[in-house]
C-alpha cells in the first residue's frame, strides 16, 4: 500500500491519501496480488480515473494497465505489465500454456489431484468429466518451476495456488484460444460431481472428509454457481451437486450465501426440467428449503416445500419410473424428507406439536433418505420437542437413540447437535455439571469438521450453563465472543430457535447482575478482543478446577467410551 500511495501522489498530483479511499486501495493491492510494477502502472492511471474506478476496471487489468489501452510492443520493463506476461507465456511449453489456461478458471487454487485430471488432454466434443493425465503433471511442475504456479502442502496433499493477476492473464489467452467452451465445461463438471459425490457421502463415515474437502472448493463452487451455465450443459449437473450444498454451506459458516446459490438454482429451474429430472430436483428443493430456513426466510422455505410436495403429488405422471416398487420407495423417501422439513421449520418457532405431528408422519413412511439423514433428524426433532415439552425420560430416550445412530453412522455433524440437544435437556434439569461434559464433547466433534456455527451455537449454550452454575466471568468473555460469528454467517442466532435464545437472555441477565454492569462489559470486550476459539480455551482454563466432571456413576455416557470431566476435553481441544 505504501508504496502504491506513494507513486500515486507522485503521478496524480490530486490524489490524496485519507480515511476513504483506505480500504478501496487494499483491495486494489490485493487484487493485483503486490506487484510493484502493476501498482506503479495502475498508480499512473489515477490521472485519469479515480481509484473507485480503477477498482472496478481491473477485471480487463491487462488493457487498463497496458501502454494505450495495451499495446504488445511496447518495453516489458517501464511500459506494460503484460509484456512480462507475455514473455512468460512465450517460455511454456504447449501443454504448460494449456494448463495455465485451464488452471485461471479456478478459483482459491486445485488440488494436485484435480489440476492433472483437469488439464488432461481432452478433444473437442469429450466428456470434459473424463480427461487423462497425460503429460499434466509434467506441465503441472513446469509452471511451478517458473513460479506461474504456487505449491502447498495441507493435510498431506498438495494444493496449487495461481496468483489474481496471472489468473487475469491465463482467462485472457483462454479466451484466445478457442478452447475456452471447453475448458469452462471441464470445471464446471468437475466441481459440481465433486459436490455431488459429497453430499451422497454425507451419511457416511465419510462425511467429515468430504466437508473438508469442498470447505476448500467454496470459491470454486461459487464461481460456478453464480455464473450462467454454459449452453449445452445438463440441468441435471448442478440439480445433483445441490445436495452436497446443504451440510457443506452449514458447517462452513454460509448459511446466507448458500440460501442464495439455492435461489438461483430454483429460478432457474422453478420445475423439474424433464421427468427424468424430477427425484434431483426434489432433492435441490429440499436443500433450498433448508438453508432459506436457517437463513431465517420462512415464507420461501414454506413455499417450496408446497411447491415441492405439488411436483411428489404429480411423479407418478412424471417421474418415467419403470419400476413401479422404485418409484414408491423414492416417493417415500422425498415425502419423508419435506416432513421432516416441515417438523423442523415449526420446531424452529417454538410449535412442538406441529413439530412432533410431522416428524412421526415422516418416520411413518417407512423409508427416509441417506443422504439428507431424514430417520435421524426426525428422531432427534422430536427428542428436542419433548425437551421444549419438559417430558425429561421421553426426551433423553429419543436423543440418545439418534445419537447412537449417528454413531453408527460415524456421523460427526449430526453428533454435535445431538449431543448439544442433551446438554440443553440436562441444564433444563438443573443438572449443569453433565451439561458442562456433554458441551465439552460436542465442542471437540465441532473442531474435527471445524464447525463454526455449531461452535457458536454450543458457546452460547456454554455461557447459559457457565452463568447458572456461578462462573459469570466466563460466560461474559464467551458472550462477546461469539456476538463476532452470527451476522457474518447470514444465519439468525441459534438458528431462531425460540428456548435457546431464551437461554442466551438468561446466561446474559446472570452475568450482569452477577458482575456488574462496568466488570460485564469489561469481560465482554475481551471476548470480542479474543475471538471465540479463544474466548472458549479462555473459559475452559478458567472454569476446569470449579467444574470437574459429574460423578461417573451418574454422568452422560460419552461416544469414546473413555472421557472424564471437563479436564480431558480441554486437554483435547486446546492446541
Amino acid at each position: 500500500m505504501t508504496l502504491f500511495m506513494d507513486r500515486a501522489e507522485a503521478a496524480a498530483p490530486g490524489f490524496r491519501r485519507t480515511e476513504a479511499n483506505l480500504h478501496t486501495v487494499a483491495r486494489l493491492c490485493q487484487r493485483l496480488d503486490g506487484l510493484p510494477l502493476a501498482l506503479e502502472i495502475a498508480a499512473r492511471r489515477l490521472r485519469t480515473l479515480t481509484v473507485d474506478e480503477l477498482l472496478e476496471r481491473l477485471d480487463h487489468r491487462f488493457r487498463l494497465l497496458g501502454p494505450g489501452g495495451g499495446d504488445r510492443t511496447a518495453h516489458p520493463r517501464h511500459q506494460a505489465l503484460r509484456a512480462l506476461f507475455d514473455w512468460s507465456y512465450e517460455l511454456c511449453t504447449e501443454a504448460e500454456r494449456t494448463a495455465w489456461q485451464q488452471l485461471s478458471l479456478c478459483s482459491g487454487g486445485a488440488l494436485l489431484t484435480d489440476a492433472e485430471q483437469l488439464c488432461g488432454h481432452a478433444e473437442e466434443g469429450e466428456d470434459p468429466d473424463a480427461g487423462t493425465t497425460d503429460d499434466a503433471f509434467e506441465a503441472l511442475a513446469g509452471l511451478v518451476d517458473k513460479s506461474l504456479l504456487t505449491s502447498v502442502e495441507t493435510d498431506g496433499r498438495t494444493r496449487l495456488h495461481m496468483l489474481e493477476t496471472v489468473r487475469a492473464y491465463g482467462q485472457e489467452r483462454l479466451a484466445e484460444s478457442g478452447r475456452a467452451q471447453l475448458a469452462l465445461r471441464r470445471h464446471r463438471a468437475w466441481y459440481l460431481n465433486l459436490a455431488a459425490q459429497a453430499g451422497i457421502a454425507y451419511g457416511s463415515p465419510e462425511q467429515a472428509e468430504w466437508l473438508r474437502r469442498l470447505r476448500a472448493e467454496h470459491p470454486n463452487l461459487r464461481q460456478i454457481v453464480t455464473a450462467p451455465p454454459p449452453t449445452g450443459e445438463p440441468a441435471e449437473a448442478v440439480l445433483r451437486a445441490s445436495l452436497g450444498f446443504w451440510l457443506h454451506c452449514l458447517t462452513s459458516a454460509n448459511v446466507g450465501e448458500g440460501a442464495y446459490w439455492m435461489r438461483t438454482i430454483l429460478e432457474r429451474h422453478p420445475h423439474p426440467p424433464s421427468p427424468a429430472t424430477t427425484v434431483t430436483w426434489c432433492q435441490a428443493a429440499w436443500v433450498a428449503g433448508f438453508l432459506l430456513l436457517l437463513h431465517g426466510d420462512h415464507n420461501s422455505t414454506h413455499e417450496v416445500i408446497s411447491r415441492s410436495e405439488q411436483v411428489l403429488a404429480d411423479m407418478p405422471a412424471t417421474s418415467g419410473t419403470a419400476d413401479p416398487s422404485a418409484h414408491w420407495a423414492t416417493s417415500a423417501e422425498l415425502t419423508s424428507a419435506f416432513l421432516q422439513l416441515r417438523s423442523l421449520a415449526a420446531l424452529v418457532t417454538g410449535d412442538t406439536a406441529t413439530a412432533a405431528r410431522h416428524a412421526n408422519s415422516a418416520l411413518a413412511t417407512g423409508r427416509w433418505s441417506a443422504p439428507l439423514l431424514t430417520q435421524q433428524q426426525c428422531i432427534a426433532q422430536l427428542g428436542f420437542a419433548a425437551v421444549l415439552q419438559g417430558e425429561r425420560t421421553r426426551s433423553t430416550s429419543l436423543l440418545e437413540q439418534a445419537l447412537a445412530m449417528s454413531e453408527a453412522q460415524g456421523n460427526t455433524w449430526h453428533r454435535c447437535y445431538l449431543l448439544w440437544a442433551l446438554a440443553v435437556d440436562h441444564g433444563e434439569a438443573g443438572q449443569p455439571k453433565i451439561a458442562l461434559q456433554l458441551l465439552h464433547r460436542a465442542l471437540q466433534h465441532t473442531r474435527k469438521i471445524d464447525e463454526h456455527l455449531g461452535e457458536a451455537a454450543l458457546s452460547e449454550t456454554l455461557a447459559w450453563v457457565l452463568s447458572s452454575h456461578g462462573d459469570a466471568h466466563s460466560a461474559a468473555v464467551l458472550l462477546g465472543a461469539v456476538d463476532r460469528v452470527w451476522h457474518p454467517s447470514g444465519t439468525p442466532r441459534l438458528f431462531g430457535f425460540a428456548l435457546l435464545t431464551a437461554h442466551r437472555e438468561r446466561g446474559l441477565e446472570n452475568a450482569r447482575r452477577s458482575l456488574g454492569e462496568i466488570e460485564y462489559t469489561r469481560a465482554y470486550q475481551e471476548g470480542r478482543r479474543l475471538g471465540l476459539r479463544h474466548a472458549l480455551e479462555k473459559a475452559i482454563r478458567d472454569s476446569e478446577h470449579s467444574h470437574q466432571g459429574a460423578d461417573p456413576a451418574t454422568a452422560h455416557r460419552d461416544d469414546s467410551r473413555t472421557e472424564q470431566g471437563t479436564q480431558g476435553w480441554a486437554d483435547g481441544y486446546a492446541p
